[in-house]
């Protein structure tokens, strides 16, 4: 299924994998992604400002900022998500090779049970954080 607004007509085929899609209408489903690509322009443009440090040294203000934030990340896409991922790793190259350890069981866990890592300490993005 494309994402395009003018050639978004999904067939009832693609939509039987998304129970919550298949009931609505052709009209409400472009108003959604609508929604959905103005949603993320917006936060493409004040992203880079947040700092992704999730302790608890953080000010309270920008602490309630990124807690707003992880409710709604599931309404990113993943390709803003990724390119900054991606910028912050190109940012931070060394010359020395980091050891980087990741729960990946943990990560599994939470995914199985149908849980989402609102904090942002246990799914694989976010232990990379």
């Amino acid at each position: 299924m494309t994402l395009d607004l003018e050639t978004l007509k999904p067939q009832p085929e693609e939509l039987i994998h998304y129970e919550k899609l298949e009931k609505l209408h052709i009209s409400d489903l472009k108003d959604r992604l609508k929604f959905l690509v103005y949603f993320n322009k917006q936060i493409d443009k004040v992203l880079h400002l947040l700092s992704l440090d999730l302790s608890q040294k953080s000010a309270e203000g920008v602490m309630s900022i990124k807690k707003a934030l992880s409710k709604v990340r599931f309404a990113i896409f993943y390709g803003l998500k990724n390119s900054k991922f991606n910028d912050i790793i190109t940012s931070t190259t060394s010359e020395s090779a980091p050891n980087i350890k990741f729960h990946r069981a943990r990560a599994i866990l939470l995914k199985n049970k149908g849980r989402v890592d609102v904090n942002g300490t246990l799914s694989v993005f976010g232990q990379m954080y």
